[in-house]
Formats: structure tokens, sequence, C-alpha cells
């Protein structure tokens, strides 16, 4: 298996869907269709060449209850890539705008 670099970046974007994660229990899957994707200092952006395709992110069921996260809402996040298909948002740096 190969592993991914350490990585981040800050995303903006519209909520397009969440979902119970099919394969995490504790996490939902919240899709967004990002609006700004930009570096976080001292990390590669690996998302900076698709900055424009929606993005499947893993969060905390409990983070996506607090926030009352719904399609249609504007959010913040870092993000990062944790494997080939794995993208998970730091939940404490997700907030509704």
């Amino acid at each position: 298996m190969v592993q991914v670099i350490e990585n981040r970046a800050a995303v903006r974007g519209r909520i397009a869907s969440v979902s119970p994660h099919p394969t995490l229990a504790g996490y939902q899957l919240v899709a967004i269709e990002p609006s700004e994707v930009t570096d976080v200092a001292g990390y590669p952006n690996l998302f900076a060449a698709n900055n424009r395709q929606t993005i499947a992110m893993a969060v905390q069921s409990e983070r996506v209850n607090e926030l009352a996260l719904a399609s249609g809402d504007e959010v913040t996040a870092q993000i990062r890539l944790a494997g080939p298909q794995s993208v998970f948002a730091d939940a404490s740096s997700l907030s509704k705008n």
C-alpha cells in the first residue's frame, strides 16, 4: 500500500449532499462544490489541480450534527487526502459561513 504524504488544503464551498459514510461508523460523507481551494502554510496542497470538482469529505457525525449541516450550506474547512479516495475534514476547522 502506498502512503500519502502529509498534506492540507483550505476549502470553501457549498454542500451538495450529506449522507452516512458507507464504511466509517461515526462519520458522515459531506460532498461540497468548492468555490475556493487554497494552500495551508507548511503543507503541500494535493487539491490544487482539481479545485473545481466536487469533494466528498468524511466528517465526524458529531460535528455534522453540532453545525446542523445540510445541502446548500456554505462551509469552510481544512481537508487532507488520506488515500486515493479518502478525504477527511479537520472537525475543529469546519465552520458554517
